[in-house]
């Protein structure tokens, strides 16, 4: 939030930068003008890349109508419009399932002994894309012919992506030693979030900011080495650590892969029981 100096009639005035918090009910008072970009970033998995990238699209009419009506609920307003009419080609929102990842939910499917393709949801996604996770699944020999097999039923009651689940299985099995590491390397893929913050900082701080962060990915051999070290530094020291905010890192991030973290090692331990990791191998 900005606070700019008061008017002549002693009232001050406000910029406020929101995100899409401005379409909820949430009522700022003496809101008097919206200005629209239009735009907003939303995550989309890439089922080609089998990964999640975030893309800056046009918004939905019902986001625009949302947007534009935060102005106006305590006093008289205006909404200013950085676009066309005609540039809202949608009328509601994309839903969630047509962005998302289906390897998890097709396993859960095939666990339920349902089939992926003629399960009746509201919104249907192409049937590539059923395929594709159909495919992985087969990848990692979680299914059989659209047969669930024992390492499948295993995936499932741990209740991760199935490529996080193969990862630590695989690790139980041939390098049990180093568990507890696959473990904190899945949660801190799973958070969502960025672990580093940039946001509200000028051009320079965040050049600054990146040249800090390369540096010190320079000091591992993978990136993923790296997050662990900077999660085990922030676990150590604390959230308030100055070096967290001198880092520009994430301390939200972190509490969520604590939390993760926590959550995936009760689901491994409560998964793999003796008879399912014998039967497995």
């Amino acid at each position: 939030v900005l606070q700019f100096d008061e008017d002549p009639d002693g009232i001050r005035r406000m910029v406020v930068f929101c995100t899409n918090i401005a379409e909820t009910s949430l009522t700022i008072k003496n809101t008097c003008l919206i200005i629209d970009s239009g735009l907003v970033k939303q995550p989309r998995f890439d089922h080609e890349n089998r990964l999640t990238v975030i893309e800056t699209v046009q918004i939905s009419r019902s986001s625009a109508d949302q947007r534009k009506g935060r102005a106006g609920r305590t006093a008289q307003g205006h909404c200013v419009r950085l676009y066309y009419e005609n540039d809202l080609i949608r009328p509601d929102i994309e839903p969630e399932i047509l962005r998302a990842s289906l390897d998890r939910a097709v396993l859960q499917l095939i666990y339920l002994e349902l089939k992926p393709q003629e399960f009746p949801l509201i919104d249907q996604p192409e049937h590539t894309v059923i395929e594709a996770s159909l495919e992985l699944l087969k990848d990692l020999s979680c299914i059989d012919d659209e047969h669930i097999t024992k390492r499948g039923k295993l995936f499932a009651k741990l209740g991760l992506d199935p490529r996080y689940s193969a990862f630590l299985l695989d690790t139980y099995l041939e390098r049990a030693e180093i568990l507890e590491l696959a473990v904190t390397i899945v949660a801190i893929l799973a958070a969502p979030g960025p672990l580093f913050l940039v946001g509200g900082l000028t051009d320079e701080e965040k050049q600054i900011v990146q040249n800090r962060i390369a540096d010190g990915a320079k000091q591992h051999d993978s990136d993923l080495f790296h997050f662990v070290s900077i999660y085990k530094k922030w676990h150590i020291a604390g959230a308030l650590d100055p070096e967290c905010v001198t880092q520009q890192q994430n301390s939200e991030y972190c509490r969520k892969c604590l939390q993760g973290l926590d959550r995936d090692d009760q689901r491994f331990a409560l998964a793999t029981q003796p008879w399912v990791i014998i039967e497995c191998k």
